[in-house]
């Protein structure tokens, strides 16, 4: 159940524009990796309760390949890149420059490329935070780790534990040349609050100046990159 609580409207604003240049700057980020046009489509960023989060994770009822990184700063937080296996291993072809069903297993080298995509994801979302918020975050204690998607919700209970029980949520799709497909979750703690309460007038000052129609229109579409230049991660 949502809690009760409601964020005013132009703190909703500013959850908006981060979350849309985030999923700007992650389409772009992972259309140069690839080569490929991929689409990020931010679903939701709005402070929920934290059994909210885990039900909504639960929900992804396959075996998945997940990239696990803790949020370190004046936020704290965690975030979560979930693929199906398949889509994992195809995009680790994709990386790797190889045909289309050669990788049939993570080697070590390849956990290491995930983890440093997903490192450079969660940047472009906590690039925004700091834009806006004037804060410094960054991910550490990465992880890669095989699971059912059921089983996350333990993980995320675990984290949670330590938390305040209302969280900001963030979820984004990512659809990689319409065959590769994941999803990407960051969860900050409630401190995100009070550095949206600091100076909301200045912060919403910047927002309208550069703030325009099609920009709020892409954070509902989906945000679509196509590449420009392709920069491949070599083993």
């Amino acid at each position: 159940m949502r809690m009760e609580q409601k964020l005013e409207p132009s703190h909703q604003d500013i959850l908006k524009k981060i979350a849309q240049i985030g999923a700007r700057n992650a389409s772009k980020l992972l259309s140069n990796l690839v080569g490929k046009e991929v689409t990020t489509t931010v679903s939701m960023f709005d402070m929920i309760s934290a059994e909210d989060t885990s039900d909504i994770i639960l929900a992804l009822k396959k075996l998945v390949i997940v990239q696990y990184a803790s949020i370190d700063g004046e936020i704290e937080g965690t975030s979560l890149l979930v693929f199906p296996r398949e889509s994992a291993l195809s995009l680790i072809d994709l990386l790797q420059t190889r045909k289309t069903g050669t990788t049939e297993w993570l080697s070590q080298i390849d956990q290491y490329i995930l983890n440093q995509l997903s490192c450079d994801l969660v940047i472009c979302y906590l690039n925004a935070i700091e834009e806006y918020l004037n804060t410094k975050l960054h991910p550490k204690d990465l992880k890669v780790f095989s699971t059912y998607g059921e089983t996350i919700n333990d993980l995320i209970e675990t984290v949670l534990k330590k938390k305040a029980k209302r969280v900001f949520y963030l979820h984004a799709k990512l659809n990689i040349h319409q065959a590769i497909e994941g999803d990407f979750f960051l969860l900050l703690d409630q401190s995100l609050a009070s550095f949206l309460l600091k100076k909301p007038t200045k912060i919403l000052t910047r927002l309208k100046a550069t703030n325009n129609e099609k920009d709020i229109d892409s954070l509902r579409l989906g945000v679509h990159a196509k590449a420009t230049k392709t920069e491949t991660i070599q083993s």
